[in-house]
């Protein structure tokens, strides 16, 4: 407890008490043994009240430190559920005044934190005479939040008359809230400085309108400068795209390419050059040229005016690359028509690689390395829609580990995971094509999904995992009379034309069924479906 309460905050600090509120351990550097905590309100309330939940209680005066403290406890039981003490953590509500005062609010701006009874538990700036005070008659107790969770409001100040801007929010883990306000004229400040910077900026354009209307006169004569200034402006597009990391492609209606900036060169490995009046979509992989057909067709028809897209492109001798393209269609100044488009694409390989990674990681069992719940039940979906099509059989497989919380508790909870991870393996050590599919089911339970595999075949792998999983030979002496870690498997499986009359579902029941039979006619056996 010590070495927690020197992380952040470090105003942060943790006690023990038993039934009688004496002190038992704590995170300060001696404990002492002859203080008692009985008379606390949060105490009484767990002696009273067998609700496990955390407790917020109120503010009080550290009797170790002398200082305000915010609270909050839990009940301590014993496992026949008479109670048996409270654990505290407590933090110095100087400790948020301090972290308050780091926001900028302003010269007359305050942070307040109350409990949703309307108990002030701190504010910045602290003012300890309020502390502990209720303030349960304010409106924003009476009114604001009970119509919603979170809202700004002008508010005078209870604490000190200052008229402010209020905005407030409800915790949801507890029952906090916190409100945070800036005086009326510093909130009004910024807005007043930008009406007169706005005016003055309002009367600077009418100027320079009128100033422009007397000018209309001359028009021909600075053509030639608007002529040149388009002229740089091309010059300075042409120096950007030239030196950008982004490909700039300027597209034809044809769907060729006539203009493509320098950084061909590092994303495609080709010269700029040598891309004029080829394909754009020369590279791109075939399972997502559909996509970059669809938005280049809704960008032709009107339908948009800008599109992005991400597809894989396949370089000459080089790996394969993931680029996001942002597509704008242009027109045709005199007509108004469009004339093309211009792409600017960049590398988004190491993006998509994370993202990749990260949905792997969502789909897999932290422990054992097979797939999770949720990527089974997705797979067991796709592969009875797909069986329900091709007219291809679809088996599975139940396993569950026999005796697995003797298991647990005779060699522990840590040899337990390793056993699982020992089972997991056996359980990998079947899947023979790429449809098949391992996974967690829950808890020492894991299944095997054998697409385009008859029940027959079915039976056959799960005796083969069975007799791999004992030949590892785990000891386990509380599975009698093996002596060793042992499973029993359930086997199940359709046909296509079992598949219109019952659904996915059924299939598990049906593995879970026989599962149950395999673990009644003594553990150890496969036992298939009837």
């Amino acid at each position: 407890m010590r070495r927690e309460a020197e992380r952040p905050p470090g105003a942060l600090s943790f006690f023990v008490y038993g039934a009688d509120g004496g002190w038992l351990a704590s995170s300060l550097p001696q404990t002492p043994g002859s203080m008692s905590n009985a008379d606390r309100e949060y105490f009484r309330r767990h002696r009273e009240s067998a609700d496990p939940q955390p407790y917020l209680g109120p503010l009080v005066i550290s009797r170790s430190r002398g200082k305000w403290i915010l609270t909050l406890s839990r009940r301590v039981q014993a496992s026949d559920g008479r109670f048996a003490g409270v654990v505290l953590a407590t933090i110095d509500a100087e400790y948020f005044s301090g972290f308050f005062s780091r926001f900028e609010l302003g010269r007359d701006g305050a942070a307040a934190l109350f409990r949703t009874d309307g108990t002030l538990l701190t504010r910045q700036p602290f003012i300890e005479s309020q502390a502990g005070r209720n303030f349960a008659d304010l409106a924003l107790f009476r009114q604001l939040l009970p119509r919603a969770p979170a809202g700004t409001n002008w508010i005078t100040s209870p604490f000190d008359g200052v008229t402010r801007l209020n905005s407030y929010r409800r915790a949801e883990r507890y029952p906090l809230v916190i409100a945070v306000a800036v005086s009326e004229q510093e909130a009004l400040a910024v807005w007043r400085r930008e009406i007169v910077i706005r005016s003055l900026a309002t009367a600077l354009v009418m100027v320079v309108i009128g100033f422009l209307g007397l000018r209309i006169s001359r028009q021909a004569q600075r053509r030639h400068q608007v002529e040149k200034a388009l002229a740089e402006s091309e010059g300075s597009f042409r120096l950007l795209a030239e030196n950008s990391s982004d490909m700039v492609s300027r597209i034809n209606l044809e769907g060729k390419r006539t203009y493509v900036s320098p950084a061909a060169e590092r994303l495609l490995g080709l010269a700029a050059a040598t891309l004029i009046g080829r394909p754009a979509n020369e590279f791109i992989d075939a399972e997502d040229q559909p996509a970059v057909e669809q938005a280049m067709g809704r960008l032709r028809t009107g339908e948009l005016r800008e599109a992005t897209v991400t597809f894989r492109l396949h370089r000459a001798g080089q790996e394969t690359l993931w680029l996001e393209s942002a597509i704008r269609t242009t027109h045709d100044p005199r007509t108004g028509e469009a004339d093309g488009a211009v792409a600017v694409s960049r590398d988004v390989t190491e993006r998509r690689l994370l993202e990749q990674r990260l949905a792997e990681l969502a789909s897999t069992d932290g422990l054992t390395g097979l797939a999770n719940r949720r990527a089974f039940d997705d797979a067991l979906q796709q592969e009875w829609r797909r069986s329900t099509r091709t007219g291809q059989p679809l088996s599975l497989l139940l396993l569950d580990v026999d005796r697995f919380k003797q298991y647990n508790d005779s060699y522990g909870h840590q040899q337990g995971d390793e056993c699982l991870k020992a089972v997991a393996l056996a359980v990998r050590s079947m899947i023979r094509r790429a449809g098949d599919v391992a996974a967690r089911y829950g808890g020492e339970e894991m299944v095997l999904l054998l697409p385009n595999t008859a029940t027959t075949g079915g039976e056959e792998v799960a005796e083969k995992l069975r007799a791999a999983l004992q030949a590892q030979r785990l000891p386990h002496a509380a599975n009698i009379p093996f002596g060793v870690v042992t499973a029993s498997i359930g086997v199940a499986g359709v046909t296509p034309e079992l598949q219109a009359e019952i659904g996915p579902g059924a299939l598990v029941a049906a593995a879970d069924s026989a599962l149950y039979r395999a673990k009644h006619e003594g553990r150890n056996r496969v036992v298939l479906a009837t």
